[in-house]
């Protein structure tokens, strides 16, 4: 029987182990993937896609870490998705009355599903497994992105199909979180090149703003430059705007209408996560990718201009036929000085024997990283800090075997 393998750190160092039987995966561009909440109880929720190999069928698993009484169990949301992938993986939200709601689907798969929890703060019951599609006419979605305004209103951000075959993102909106509007074509197909699919990551700050960061392709067949943009819900009935505030219409055009982060015509970048500063500003954190085996994490920070740092060196890639794939990054949504990424110190992919250990870095100056793990025998993945964190589960990731999106072997 796999185990889920969640690391409980103070200062940085592992000071315990707690196990419990569930395994999975993700991709890092569905979030959140983990929220802790204690309006009721007082608990971490983590959504998985279940490991495997495709073509054989996975499905989609919330699991919960009680703080009080240390207690982890899980709860099957699906047994079957569809075949076996990271990209499946849903999305949670903890929403007014406490209750989750967790969206999933099967990577570029028809449908669009959602569950709602019976009980608040608990993962023992749900409600019956709901199919959207029809209200928002998509063709074939991924990277479901979940959150709610203090208007009440919820946002559902995704991939989707369009009519002449383009793969840009998409948004809808519900007052309730069961009845949505039709999909919303988020960014303009001149945006981006023919044949392309933009990757982006969203933020919200619960209040009134929705930061969102994406690039213009995949970094295997562009030279991926970042962008960003941002919804103000405050300003009459809401408005897009590039970083500076300058108004903007949906469909978006990306390449001249939003506002460029990080050029990537020498080196190509990819964001790994997007977070608000004690200052009510976006940062992002973005590998770089000067080879396949020398990816570096930076920083970028908006100040009136965007900015960025170098944070730390990130080795090779997840695996070889993936060059881009970085071991992967995680802001800390409470303290933006504090990310967690995953370095490989071997130079070598991860399918070559390259060794990818989870680091800690902090800013104070410039940024300075300490391992929290060392001398591992398998792969240390793509950390998520869980949204409002709790103290003593401030970061989880993956680790174990991962030979391609779609053939992995891991524990959380």
């Amino acid at each position: 029987m796999k185990i889920i393998i969640v690391l409980i750190l103070l200062l940085g160092l592992p000071i315990n182990a707690l196990a419990f039987s569930v395994d999975g995966g993700w991709s890092w561009f569905g979030d959140p993937r983990a929220v802790h909440s204690s309006n009721v109880n007082d608990r971490t929720f983590i959504v998985s896609a279940d490991s495997g190999t495709a073509p054989a069928k996975c499905g989609i698993t919330i699991s919960q870490y009680d703080h009080d009484t240390d207690e982890l169990t899980s709860f099957a949301l699906t047994d079957e998705v569809g075949g076996c992938d990271g990209h499946n993986v849903g999305s949670v939200l903890v929403d007014e009355n406490n209750l989750l709601q967790v969206f999933y689907l099967k990577h570029n798969g028809p449908n669009l599903y959602y569950r709602i929890s019976t009980n608040a703060e608990d993962i023992s019951a749900w409600g019956a497994e709901t199919n959207i599609d029809s209200s928002l006419g998509g063709v074939g979605y991924a990277y479901p992105n979940i959150m709610q305004l203090d208007s009440g209103e919820r946002w559902l951000f995704f991939r989707d199909e369009n009519a002449t075959g383009e793969k840009p993102p998409y948004y809808s909106t519900s007052a309730d979180g069961t009845t949505w509007a039709a999909r919303t074509q988020l960014l303009d197909d001149a945006g981006y090149p023919d044949d392309e699919r933009p990757y982006c990551k969203y933020i919200s700050d619960g209040v009134d703003i929705i930061h969102v960061t994406c690039t213009q392709g995949n970094p295997n067949t562009v030279s991926a430059n970042i962008y960003h943009f941002y919804y103000d819900d405050g300003e009459g009935g809401g408005t897009w705007n590039a970083s500076d505030g300058t108004d903007i219409t949906v469909p978006i055009n990306l390449t001249t209408e939003a506002t460029l982060v990080y050029d990537g015509s020498t080196f190509k970048g990819w964001m790994h996560d997007i977070a608000i500063n004690g200052s009510n500003n976006p940062v992002i954190l973005f590998a770089k990718m000067k080879s396949a085996t020398n990816h570096e994490y930076y920083l970028a920070t908006y100040n009136a201009g965007w900015t960025d740092a170098f944070v730390s060196k990130g080795g090779a890639s997840l695996y070889s036929s993936q060059p881009n794939y970085s071991g992967g990054g995680t802001i800390n949504k409470s303290d933006t000085s504090m990310v967690y990424i995953s370095r490989e110190y071997n130079n070598l992919a991860g399918d070559n024997g390259g060794r990818f250990e989870i680091r800690k870095c902090t800013l104070s100056g410039t940024w300075d990283c300490a391992s929290i793990t060392t001398g591992s025998v398998k792969i240390n993945m793509r950390p998520i800090v869980p949204r409002n964190s709790h103290a003593e589960l401030p970061v989880i990731w993956l680790y174990g075997d991962y030979t391609t999106f779609q053939n992995y072997d891991l524990d959380i």
